[in-house]
């Protein structure tokens, strides 16, 4: 078993909860949206390149034994990890999501 953590800006029209409010975005329709195409309107282009040497640096690289498979997407990134690990894993790469002013949510 395993759980996706996935990573994405919001685009400008949505970057904050009066905007989402008013367009009445809420995460099952962006979760719906996502798993169906590996994307949603209110994501927004992103280099991340930085935010992945970031976690890196705190939990190492992916591995298909390891803390996590890497999936990228051409708006998101989604974080493949072991149910056993997520728990642990979840507040790590969300607090380096933060700190880049990314969103993250459990898909």
């Amino acid at each position: 078993m395993s759980i996706n953590l996935v990573v994405w800006s919001w685009n400008d029209g949505h970057d904050t909860p009066a905007k989402r409010r008013k367009h009445k975005i809420v995460f099952d329709d962006i979760r719906a949206g996502w798993a169906v195409n590996g994307d949603h309107p209110s994501m927004a282009g992103f280099d991340f390149a930085q935010f992945e040497a970031a976690v890196v640096d705190k939990l190492g690289p992916e591995r298909v034994v390891g803390p996590y498979i890497l999936e990228r997407y051409p708006r998101s990134l989604c974080y493949n990890l072991p149910f056993s690990q997520a728990a642990k894993l979840i507040p790590i790469i969300g607090g380096i999501a933060r700190k880049f002013g990314l969103n993250a949510a459990e898909f």
